[in-house]
């Protein structure tokens, strides 16, 4: 045993050792994040672009890095999406769970999108098509759609950092107190932890993302924050049923559990030898003609959040995605004028308060 006594001399062989062995150490690099790293795009099982490989090393959160695999092909994934492409906010789950790396390229931040209403409607099958473009689509055995049950706000805010360029999907509102949804709904698209201080007076290190969370709940979310106004600027509400039948989620969750992980492998592929500034521009131009249909401060700045969308879609489609025979553009279009008119709601009660 090493004590007091023999330490010294434990550390000085153990230099010894170290310095006689330097050559023929294995050297690896390591990350406690997944996403961007420079140049290159970070998975648990692959790395796309820069200079090597980087593994992912998190103890404690072994468990969230499971679902991130791949199982059946990239064909029978595109048929598994039939039952959804007529459906534009189930086609949008895929567009936001593609665009949530496109954040960190267009150094824009990052937000909510949110499916709200009645139970068995085919709110969690959204999910499903969200988390089927990076990995397991499953709220059970290691899959990648997370429960919002949580007694702090703690929990989402480190899966958000583990995540950091990639989704983070969160199901059924209800399961989590009020408090905590609405800390989150703030903290996540704020993309870094809040001021923490330290016992000796310092500060913790703050943890940083950009990152797209997608929630469901019978209310929406939106329906937590105490500010209307702020809540709402944060986030695309889509209302109502996302999937046609029980027929359909059926077909899409047994589809989806066989194929999965290889559309967000696809995008890493062509996001690291993509032409960024190009991506940059492309962005700019779907911005102005977004932001040009707005009538509000607030839809003016959630029309970024449809111009990342469909930028996203593009690049779905530009890797072989079946197109939608829907417009989920013009859905997310609406969600930002619902959103818009909820908002001038709430500050004009406000004022009427004041």
């Amino acid at each position: 045993p090493v004590n007091s006594d023999n330490s010294r001399d434990v550390v000085r062989y153990l230099a010894a050792f170290e310095a006689a062995n330097l050559a023929f150490l294995p050297a690896a690099a390591i990350t406690a994040r997944l996403g961007w790293h420079g140049a290159a795009l970070v998975l648990p099982d692959a790395t796309y672009g820069g200079d090597g490989p980087v593994r992912v090393a998190a103890p404690g959160m072994e468990t969230m890095l499971e679902g991130y695999r791949t199982a059946g092909t990239w064909e029978g994934w595109c048929a598994a999406l039939g039952p959804a492409l007529d459906r534009p906010a189930a086609m949008l789950a895929i567009a936001a769970s593609a665009a949530a790396p496109l954040l960190h390229v267009l150094r824009q931040p990052g937000f909510v999108i949110d499916w709200s209403g009645e139970t068995s409607q085919g709110k969690t099958t959204s999910l499903r098509l969200a988390a089927s473009v990076w990995g397991l689509a499953d709220d059970r055995d290691g899959g990648l759609i997370l429960s919002w049950a949580s007694s702090s706000a703690v929990g989402p805010m480190a899966v958000a950092a583990l995540f950091c360029h990639l989704p983070v999907i969160l199901d059924d509102t209800k399961r989590a107190r009020p408090e905590v949804v609405a800390s989150v709904l703030y903290d996540i698209p704020a993309g870094r932890d809040r001021l923490k201080g330290t016992v000796t007076g310092g500060l913790q290190a703050i943890r940083q993302w950009r990152t797209i969370l997608m929630s469901t709940g019978e209310a929406p979310i939106t329906s937590f924050a105490p500010d209307g106004a702020g809540a709402h600027a944060r986030a695309l509400v889509l209302r109502g049923s996302p999937i046609a039948s029980r027929a359909d989620a059926e077909a899409l969750r047994t589809g989806l559990l066989a194929n999965y992980g290889h559309a967000g492998r696809r995008l890493a592929a062509a996001l690291v030898v993509a032409d960024h500034d190009a991506l940059r521009a492309r962005f700019e131009v779907l911005l102005a003609t977004h932001a040009a249909r707005a009538t509000t401060a607030v839809q003016g700045r959630m029309a970024a959040y449809v111009a990342i969308l469909e930028l996203a879609l593009e690049g779905l489609l530009a890797i072989g995605m079946p197109a939608p025979n829907c417009d989920p553009i013009a859905a997310a279009w609406d969600a930002v004028v619902d959103g818009g008119r909820e908002s001038d709601r709430a500050a004009e009660a406000l004022a009427k308060l004041q």
